[in-house]
């Protein structure tokens, strides 16, 4: 059976909402695709790709938070934790392909 996934998720419970973010590359230069906005959107059906295997990603938060707790999608990255910032940015050190975040989700 398949699980299906909300489309929006519960914006209100996440310290990203609201965010911006930028990323160091975009699969195939196609931003209306695959930006990096996708990654803090709250929509699991959009998601930022990157160019590369090797990427970065920096989130402004529309306010200073502290987390220290990150989801999912990549094998290994670089992440202070707990943080205290109303930015950050996310080093992919490996990954197996063209990294993909479909939602950034911190608490």
């Amino acid at each position: 059976m398949l699980a299906l996934l909300p489309k929006k998720l519960d914006r209100s419970q996440f310290i990203t909402t609201d965010a911006k973010a930028m990323a160091g590359s975009v699969h195939k230069n196609d931003t209306l695709h695959h930006g990096a906005s996708y990654a803090v959107d709250s929509d699991v059906s959009t998601s930022w790709t990157a160019g590369d295997s090797l990427a970065w990603i920096t989130v402004a938060l529309d306010r200073e938070a502290t987390f220290d707790k990150w989801g999912y999608g990549t094998i290994e990255f670089s992440l202070p934790e707990p943080l205290f910032t109303g930015s950050f940015r996310m080093n992919i050190q490996q990954s197996n392909g063209r990294p993909s975040i479909y939602s950034i989700r911190l608490k």
